[in-house]
């Protein structure tokens, strides 16, 4: 294992960039590159995101649009007032997974100007 290094988060880096495993993580303990916290915060972490990136979710991009995970292999990324376009498209009900969110997020969304919504 050549070029490794530790990043801000504690994770090990390789250096094609990519996240440690949890074996690497292990391997990494046992030969004391981290410490017993580092390397149980790291794995906790690991399984936190396993499991909260299984299922579709929409997250609001730096730019205010809204992105859906989980859906494909890339997000789909669409602004609200095409995601309300899409929303009308199909039938969703105001209390939808879609609607609720823009709602909560309101303020950080944006829309396209001149949108055509026709």
């Amino acid at each position: 294992m050549s070029n490794v290094d530790i990043d801000e988060d504690g994770f090990t880096t390789i250096i094609n960039n990519k996240r440690s495993s949890y074996k690497m993580i292990l391997e990494d303990y046992k030969n004391g590159r981290i410490s017993l916290d580092n390397a149980e915060n790291m794995l906790n972490k690991k399984k936190t995101n396993y499991n909260y990136n299984r299922n579709p979710h929409f997250r609001v991009t730096k730019n205010g649009m809204i992105a859906l995970y989980n859906i494909c292999h890339k997000p789909i990324y669409l602004y609200a007032n095409q995601w309300e376009k899409l929303g009308e498209f199909l039938d969703c009900s105001d209390d939808s997974e879609l609607y609720k969110f823009m709602e909560h997020n309101s303020g950080q969304l944006k829309k396209i100007p001149n949108y055509n919504s026709n």
